[in-house]
């Protein structure tokens, strides 16, 4: 891990969260509610070992990182500050973790900003999680 991810934001074992998109509610605990990850990468129901469908669905991965709260910080999560209005998510392109603008798409992608730099200009600026694009979508336009 950089050496400018160390302080603020703190490395920490990665894990998921799933968002029901029927329920409209955040899954924070999969395991509780028999939710887990098969070794593809599908979520399954333990009990009879169904596949869930990933249109209800959507997986999102720990980043392995703190906000400035302590909070872990998630794919789809969205910053406050100077990044406001994108969201971090997985670029297929870059086979990582970036910073996906609105508007843009990956800042990487677009030879901008890489997730660590982000993570590094707001940390200076107080790092902090103040929602998802699932459950509060009309963050991305701000």
């Amino acid at each position: 891990m950089p050496s400018l991810w160390k302080g603020v934001c703190n490395k920490m074992n990665k894990g998921f969260r799933v968002y029901d998109k029927k329920e409209k509610r955040m899954i924070t605990e999969p395991s509780n509610e028999g939710i887990f990850l098969s070794s593809n990468g599908n979520l399954i129901n333990h009990e009879n070992f169904a596949i869930y469908l990933m249109d209800r669905y959507v997986r999102m991965d720990s980043t392995g990182l703190l906000d400035k709260r302590n909070k872990e910080i998630y794919e789809g999560d969205i910053f406050d500050g100077v990044y406001g209005g994108g969201y971090i998510g997985w670029c297929d392109k870059c086979c990582s973790f970036e910073f996906i603008s609105s508007v843009f798409g990956c800042m990487a992608c677009s030879g901008d900003v890489h997730w660590f730099e982000v993570v590094d200009e707001v940390t200076n600026v107080e790092c902090v999680v103040i929602g998802n694009m699932y459950e509060k979508p009309e963050l991305l336009d701000k």
